[in-house]
């Protein structure tokens, strides 16, 4: 009896440690007024979350103007399904992050990015810009609809949507992306080598100056 109950805590310790982070996963929730969220930022809500978080933008159609630095593993940041949130950036074209959405290298693998707008405005170089060393759970954008900067505005050389560097694995579903020069671009910025896998499903590409763009 005695090694049957020592077993059965064994048993019971090692599925408290694996599912740790379910357990302790938090939804943080964010509206501009301040009242009807947690937080009126996402840059409050990301300050505030821990690996394995959601944060869920609860304001239907709202918009958020701020530039956006994901440097956390297995965040979800997601609007509202038929009314998404709209990310407007404008910044100074701050290198390496000066975009609408950065992903911080080697820091945010297992994002995933549902039912958003991102948009690049005025003196940002790309909506969304994935650094280096996500190749291990990858990073997934779902329902999500991603433009770049207007023509004329920064460097119309290398503004884009979306911009992945290499040794990431993306999973782009049921997406819109425009404009841009090109709209997507793959490339090894940072010259660490290694390879990038880019699955895109049930998208489009739209308006774009050039189009896709691998180098």
């Amino acid at each position: 009896m005695m090694k049957k109950v020592q077993l059965f805590s064994i048993i019971f310790m090692f599925l408290l440690l694996i599912g740790s982070s379910a357990i302790f996963a938090a939804t943080l929730t964010v509206h501009s007024d301040g009242v009807s969220g947690m937080f009126n930022t996402i840059n409050a809500a990301l300050l505030a979350a821990n690996p394995g978080d959601v944060i869920e933008i609860v304001e239907p159609n709202g918009f958020f103007q701020e530039t956006i630095l994901i440097d956390k593993a297995n965040l979800t940041i997601k609007g509202q399904k038929f009314a998404p949130p709209v990310i407007y950036g404008i910044g100074a074209w701050t290198w390496p992050d000066g975009n609408t959405v950065t992903v911080a290298k080697d820091a945010g693998d297992g994002l995933v990015l549902e039912d958003l707008v991102i948009m690049a405005g005025a003196g940002v170089f790309t909506a969304l810009r994935i650094r280096d060393g996500h190749e291990t759970t990858g990073i997934t954008i779902r329902n999500c609809v991603i433009g770049a900067p207007p023509v004329g505005d920064g460097d119309d050389n290398w503004d884009a949507a979306v911009f992945i560097y290499t040794k990431n694995k993306v999973t782009i579903e049921n997406s819109l992306m425009k404009d841009g020069n090109p709209v997507l671009r793959v490339t090894d910025q940072d010259g660490v080598g290694g390879t990038t896998n880019v699955t895109i499903t049930d998208s489009k590409i739209f308006e774009t100056r050039v189009g896709a763009a691998v180098f």
